[in-house]
């Protein structure tokens, strides 16, 4: 229902047709970055299927603390512990062990920064509950990489490593590179499935 002290007509007189909404900038953020930040959202998902059984995934959306030029800036990232989508276009069969192998280090890695609660549940099945309830406001440090498509028609941040709160301090804004240097990984945390090729 309406308040009634509600004005919808307050400002149509005004209006000058044209309207811009300040903030909410998805502009890529710098490969390396390295950010405090927490799980905000987390659930199942699953790709679109036509035939046999869908395959799930988790769906997380970090919120970063630190550096304060990117707070609050959100993350999205797919953590495909059955490999990838089947009707993808750039799946491939032969990559899916490898694949499954490190998501599900990325996930644990994930909930040991959280308190091994749901390691401690040894059960197969976990609920959206239990992965709201285990997982989020967890503060971790999330190093950031940057894909792009072989078209550059798009591009985002995809979760390159994972480490505890204890790791040390948000490191300060990366200038962008001049030349692309080769990064160091660590393959227990580190997860590249959600660039898109």
């Amino acid at each position: 229902m309406i308040e009634d002290d509600f004005d919808f007509w307050g400002g149509a007189e005004e209006a000058t047709g044209e309207f811009e909404s300040k903030g909410g900038s998805f502009e890529v953020l710098p490969d390396g970055t390295r950010c405090l930040a927490i799980i905000d959202s987390i659930e199942w998902d699953s790709f679109p299927c036509e035939e046999g059984e869908a395959i799930k995934f988790i769906k997380a959306r970090w919120s970063i603390m630190q550096p304060a030029d990117y707070e609050n800036r959100k993350i999205f990232h797919n953590i495909k512990l059955y490999g990838d989508d089947p009707s993808g276009k750039f799946y491939d069969a032969e990559k899916q062990q490898a694949k499954r192998e490190k998501e599900r280090a990325t996930f644990w890695a994930i909930d040991k920064n959280c308190g091994g609660k749901i390691a401690a549940k040894g059960r197969h099945e976990i609920t959206n509950e239990e992965l709201q309830r285990c997982l989020i406001n967890k503060p971790m440090y999330i190093t950031l990489g940057v894909w792009e498509t072989p078209d550059k028609t798009k591009s985002g941040n995809w979760i390159r490593k994972i480490e505890p709160s204890s790791a040390g301090a948000a490191a300060a804004t990366p200038k962008p590179k001049q030349a692309a240097k080769p990064v160091a990984r660590q393959s227990q945390v580190d997860d590249d499935d959600d660039i898109p090729f």
